[in-house]
């Protein structure tokens, strides 16, 4: 007798039946077959979702189906009654009403940006081939409500005291984007009355109801065999296909695709990798059982779902490497939505606790400012800083803009602060507070040739003249974060120390595509759209070379990751995949220079 297992794949290419009951988990789990059976299975059960979800909801109750009414009935659809985070983190970490409350009067579209962006000069907005700009709502079901409410998550206070989050199975999450509907249109979309504000000079102005259609979805829920949850999103068939699509205008010659752009000018967005007939030919086979049932659901698409491989981890390897949405990660298709949200935090500010792949949790109040070590120049306070400010603030801006303001010097596209985080105040990345203390460096000359070393190797570029302005710039900008820093005792210098482990460049691979690549491309080049640093190169031409610290001794790359990478959430990573991804990058390609 053939098991279960072996007709999935036929299975998974019959259409889903319509049912109001959300899915609980992938049928057999995500461990009963091969990569490719289990992948069919868990796009069936994204179906799943989809139906369900999108199912009329019960009036008056939030998050019900209601199971009397037809699929194509009108109304509010079940995932739309569910709680935003503007009814739960509210001012002074107030209590949020119980799940039974009532729905918010109005629908109000605040959020126009994207999360995950490739242009630090330009606003992460999407702008349809009208010039209407993409909004964005995230909501949240009981199950995960209910553990934030009581878990008192809601309140920053109580963040900070935390110090595990684990939501239960059935916790679910999902994200949506609208954009603003052409006469016409209506029929074609899931649609609704909603406020928007206008946007005038990249900046929220006159609030007006529009009729908006849903143009993207993604539904994440952690199930009994996806503790790290499984990642379906969606799309309106007519966004980059078809003979008008909504965010691919006509080409003209020179035009760049996947590239931002100002507020209001159109985006032209082409999808990177094509569906796989696999899954096309289980739209096609949806969208026709949906097209019998009435439902303006026929016109969406599954367009990705992602599952993580079991025992591979918290934020362990996934299937497939990237899954991304054209109208949420539009600028960064390479992304991974497990490998992006493995590093989401809480609000503790001393040390890295996961929220368990929830980032809205940093939206609790009290708001929590993150306060710097010492603080950049901005004004003189002493004697000394008044009579060597523009020395001061010249040697912070070499540090965080070092490639631009030293052409003829630099040979790459790094800058200082590339590797010294904050420009040499971040005490997890080499600090550079202490740098004149006794004992430090014998003579003047020592401390010259650490710079010039740094130029010439991290910098793949030449060294400065001893007695140039810019030797007296960084001078003068180090003596004064010893001035900041004062009598406290001197941070440990150079990169945090770890322990040695054996990395496995193999593993590291796989894990840069999942928490690396969105960030620093899939090829390590960096992100310099318009001509601008946003995110370094960590190999190639713009990169360190071959006797720069990071490179030539791997446990300075190791400390560094394992404290600071990925952004803002250093400490995400185990020791061992920082190892891994330093096996990894060290072996990347880079400029080769023969020590003096």
């Amino acid at each position: 007798m053939r098991s279960l297992a072996a007709f999935l794949p036929v299975l998974a290419l019959a259409s889903v039946a319509l049912s109001p009951t959300v899915p609980t988990d992938v049928l057999g789990g995500l461990s009963g077959g091969d990569t490719l059976t289990t992948q069919r299975s868990v796009e069936a059960f994204a179906w799943q979702e989809f139906v369900a979800l999108g199912w009329p909801a019960q009036k008056g109750k939030r998050g019900e189906a209601d199971a009397s009414k037809p699929l194509g009935d009108e109304g509010l659809k079940v995932w739309e009654t569910w709680k935003t985070p503007e009814e739960i983190y509210l001012p002074g970490g107030a209590e949020p009403p119980r799940w039974e409350s009532p729905l918010p009067r109005e629908r109000l579209l605040s959020d126009n940006l994207q999360a995950v962006q490739s242009d630090g000069t330009l606003p992460a907005t999407l702008t349809d081939r009208y010039g209407h700009i993409v909004r964005y709502e995230i909501r949240f079901n009981k199950v995960l409500f209910d553990y934030l409410r009581s878990h008192k998550l809601y309140d920053s206070r109580q963040q900070q005291r935390t110090e595990s989050v684990a939501f239960p199975d059935g916790a679910m999450m999902v994200k949506a984007s609208w954009r603003e509907l052409e006469p016409g249109e209506a029929p074609y979309y899931l649609t609704r009355e909603c406020l928007v504000f206008d946007m005038k000079n990249g900046k929220p102005g006159r609030k007006r109801k529009r009729t908006m259609g849903l143009v993207g979805l993604h539904i994440v829920q952690k199930t009994p065999s996806a503790p790290q949850w499984i990642w379906a999103t969606f799309e309106h068939t007519g966004n980059v296909e078809g003979t008008d699509p909504s965010f691919t205008p006509a080409l003209t010659p020179g035009t760049k695709t996947n590239q931002q752009t100002q507020t209001g000018i159109p985006n032209s967005i082409v999808r990177h990798t094509p569906l796989p007939a696999r899954l096309r030919q289980l739209n096609h086979t949806q969208q026709q059982v949906l097209h019998t049932a009435g439902s303006v659901l026929q016109n969406y698409e599954l367009v990705g779902a992602q599952w993580p491989v079991p025992g591979s981890g918290a934020g362990g390897r996934v299937e497939p490497a990237f899954v991304s949405n054209t109208t949420m990660e539009s600028f960064v298709q390479e992304s991974s939505c497990l490998g992006c949200h493995a590093s989401a935090r809480t609000l503790k500010q001393d040390k890295f606790v996961a929220s368990d792949f929830v980032y809205s949790l940093r939206r609790a109040q009290p708001s929590v400012a993150e306060k710097p070590l010492i603080v950049a120049p901005t004004k003189p306070r002493t004697e000394w800083d008044k009579q060597n400010w523009k020395a001061i603030q010249r040697g912070h801006a070499l540090s965080e803009r070092t490639y631009e303001l030293l052409p003829k010097v630099v040979g790459n596209k790094l800058h200082c602060s590339s590797c010294h985080l904050d420009a040499g105040r971040s005490l997890s990345s080499s600090p550079w507070i202490g740098m004149f203390a006794e004992g430090k460096y014998d003579t003047a000359q020592k401390f010259y040739d650490r710079i010039n070393q740094c130029l010439q190797r991290s910098m793949n570029g030449k060294p400065i003249p001893t007695d140039g302005p810019e030797m007296a710039a960084f001078n003068a900008y180090l003596r004064w974060l010893d001035e900041q820093w004062g009598a406290q005792p001197l941070p440990v210098s150079g990169m945090p120390k770890v322990e040695k482990l054996v990395g496995d460049p193999e593993r590291g691979r796989a894990l840069f595509a999942q928490k690396c690549a969105a960030c620093h491309s899939t090829n390590g080049e960096g992100r310099y759209e318009s001509n601008t640093y946003f995110r370094p190169a960590l190999w190639g031409p713009q990169s360190f070379n071959n006797l720069a610290g990071l490179g030539a001794k791997p446990e300075k790359m190791a400390g560094f990751l394992k404290h600071n990478m990925p952004f803002g959430s250093g400490g995400s990573l185990t020791l061992q995949e920082s190892w891994d991804l330093t096996a990894f990058i060290v072996a990347q390609p880079r400029p080769i220079k023969t020590a003096p």
